[in-house]
């Protein structure tokens, strides 16, 4: 971890480093949920449901669950909860309390090093973020590690972002990359245009490609060098999607030219549900890691945070510039004609643009 720090120090805000990084930006990782829920767990204690009730985390996890299923509700969790403590599962256990018990020593280890180490992990992770984080942004999040909650992955409310467990298997380096990840999407509600359900179809994908692939750019788990399961997992998809990067922009020309072709919302999910929603590695994160790589190499990190502050559209006409002037990475490949033209069709503020890549 040490020499992972001291690098991602120098790419972010080290001497090598053309942007002044923002200063006030952190993150913390919190494990307090964690230990307590843990210390719970086949210990015959009884439990409060007072305070279980008025719990932070708890009420955030099943406000965001329980539009999914109807059973997340907080009679289960409690009772779920009790089982728990005597080693025991609560109907079809949907807050998969029976993986935490099977593999409860491990994961109080695991707890244990998240703890001892978090603070070096917040210094790290906040590092992180003020990489692309405009000077005069505050930020204040925090990442609260979990157990036994309804789903393997995290979930976010706001600054605060809600890492599972279990799922990480004692990936440290991958706890850092994935609280970086998810909470730099807080960073960017900060001062990214808001994009809904109203503005045109290839905007709000131009915005999702831009919004994922920083994040993805800013947290590249192909850095880390002695990856865990979910690390290697994650550096799987993107060495698969850096080799087929001319298919992904293939994939990204049909898509818009559907989306202009009928401007609906379902259209806008069924495309978003191929390129953005994981089932498919994801391939328009890709593709925005791409951009912000090549924008930053040809114009530096400034430009690629006061470009974020456009809408997207104009990222993507920068990016097609870098590529033109000549970035020096071969792999940095010109976007599809119809792309550039959708996106020129959008509207253009030439003078903000052409500030963004000449002022820095």
């Amino acid at each position: 971890m040490n020499g992972l720090r001291v690098l991602i120090f120098m790419l972010a805000c080290g001497v090598m480093s053309l942007v002044a990084c923002a200063e006030d930006v952190s993150v913390r990782i919190e494990t307090g949920f964690a230990e307590s829920v843990l210390e719970e767990v086949c210990s015959a204690s009884e439990i409060d449901d007072a305070a279980i009730r008025q719990s932070v985390p708890v009420q955030d996890m099943l406000a965001h669950f329980s539009k999914f299923r109807d059973d997340f509700t907080i009679e289960n969790y409690i009772e779920a909860r009790k089982a728990a403590s005597v080693c025991a599962t609560h109907g079809n256990d949907i807050f998969r309390f029976g993986g935490v018990i099977e593999k409860r020593d491990e994961l109080g280890r695991q707890i244990a090093e998240m703890s001892a180490g978090q603070v070096g992990m917040s210094e790290t992770a906040s590092d992180m973020l003020r990489a692309l984080t405009p000077r005069d942004v505050e930020y204040d999040g925090s990442a609260i590690l979990m157990i036994g909650t309804p789903s393997c992955g995290g979930w976010s409310n706001g600054p605060v972002f809600y890492v599972d467990v279990p799922c990480l298997d004692g990936d440290a380096d991958g706890l850092l990359f994935l609280i970086a990840h998810e909470t730099y999407h807080g960073v960017q509600d900060l001062f990214m245009p808001v994009v809904d359900e109203t503005a045109p179809s290839s905007l709000r994908l131009f915005d999702a490609i831009i919004m994922e692939g920083s994040a993805l750019h800013l947290a590249d788990f192909s850095l880390i060098e002695d990856p865990g399961r979910y690390s290697e997992l994650n550096q799987d998809v993107i060495i698969k999607n850096r080799g087929r990067m001319a298919e992904n922009l293939d994939l990204l020309d049909m898509m818009v030219a559907y989306l202009e072709a009928g401007d609906s919302e379902d259209a806008y999910k069924k495309v978003y549900t191929i390129g953005a929603s994981g089932l498919f590695d994801a391939p328009l994160y890709a593709i925005g890691d791409m951009m912000v790589s090549a924008v930053r190499a040809r114009f530096g990190a400034e430009a690629v945070v006061c470009l974020m502050a456009l809408p997207a559209n104009h990222f993507v006409l920068a990016y097609e510039r870098a590529v033109q002037a000549g970035d020096g990475d071969e792999d940095h490949l010109a976007m599809p004609g119809n792309v550039l033209a959708i996106a020129e069709a959008l509207g253009i503020d030439e003078v903000r643009l052409t500030a963004c890549l000449n002022d820095r």
